[in-house]
């Protein structure tokens, strides 16, 4: 019988007793062609194959998110390519979710002294109070406080002075 009879050829045939010349050498590589290292003159898969990659990242964050050097300041699906580590495409996609921070502003004018968070003030200023809103964000409240101090008015009642606005009580002798 006529046939290779080299025990590495890809083609070897055990019961060959005459060599043909057809032996086909064994050839590793890649054989996947979806790989993106296929080796087309490789007849045997030495499980090299390379392939391209795809990942996925969901992310929340507050006002902006800068991801392979850009920044995004609205919510979407942003899509990366580049090449990975075999060589091959690779493509990262995001799926962004943008929370916004918040802010409120109280501006008032008051007698004397006002109560705000906790706090009591007795003297015109700006304060701000920091939170954390329903998306998880920072919400800044800010305080423009105007105290005007009650004035030290006398108001005289037949023969008796009542201080006004006052918790002091004058009399006086005729």
């Amino acid at each position: 019988d006529y046939g290779c009879t080299d025990a590495t050829a890809i083609n070897y045939d055990a019961s060959a007793t005459c060599d043909d010349g057809s032996c086909i050498p064994i050839q590793l590589g890649c054989t996947d062609p979806t790989a993106c290292n296929y080796d087309t003159t490789a007849n045997t898969d030495d499980g090299s194959c390379n392939y391209p990659s795809t990942s996925f990242y969901t992310i929340n964050e507050c006002n902006s998110y800068t991801w392979n050097g850009t920044t995004y300041n609205s919510s979407g699906t942003y899509t990366y390519s580049t090449v990975n580590a075999a060589g091959c495409d690779s493509t990262a996609i995001l799926n962004l979710t943008i929370n916004n921070s918040s802010s409120s502003t109280l501006d008032t004018t008051v007698c004397n002294s006002f109560t705000w968070n906790d706090s009591t003030y007795t003297q015109s200023g700006t304060d701000t109070y920091i939170t954390t809103n329903a998306s998880g964000c920072y919400h800044t409240d800010t305080l423009s406080l105007h105290i005007n101090d009650s004035p030290n008015t006398t108001v005289v009642l037949g023969s008796t002075q009542v201080g006004f606005l006052q918790q002091e009580t004058y009399s006086v002798v005729q």
